[in-house]
């Protein structure tokens, strides 16, 4: 394995970590750093063998309700009552990553290049 590599390893599992925090329960996450809804950390979660899926819209995510994922990741949205609970519904900020952005340049950077920095 390459340098490079364990970084990126590093940075995914902090962020599994702090999702996952000892929780038995499927979970919602509503990502506002668009971070988790990467190629590089959905790979890492299907690579980790983890029942996951990406929603881009409510419906999606009603969908996704019948079928036995134990992570739906998708941007903020708002999660009808019946969801809440049966799921536990985590909100994903910008101070859960390792790495901290100023206010400002949160509304500039991507996704992507937030992967880059981590």
């Amino acid at each position: 394995m390459q340098g490079g590599e364990q970084v990126l390893r590093d940075w995914q599992e902090i962020l599994l970590g702090r999702i996952s925090e000892g929780s038995a329960r499927a979970q919602i996450v509503l990502d506002t750093t668009g971070v988790l809804l990467t190629g590089e950390f959905t790979e890492y979660l299907h690579n980790k063998n983890l029942r996951f899926i990406v929603c881009n819209s409510i419906n999606d995510v009603i969908k996704s309700d019948h079928e036995s994922y134990s992570l739906i990741l998708c941007t903020p949205i708002d999660i009808p009552v019946y969801l809440k609970n049966r799921y536990e519904i985590i909100h994903f900020s910008w101070d859960r990553l390792p790495v901290s952005f100023d206010p400002e340049i949160r509304l500039k950077i991507t996704p992507a290049e937030v992967v880059k920095l981590l």
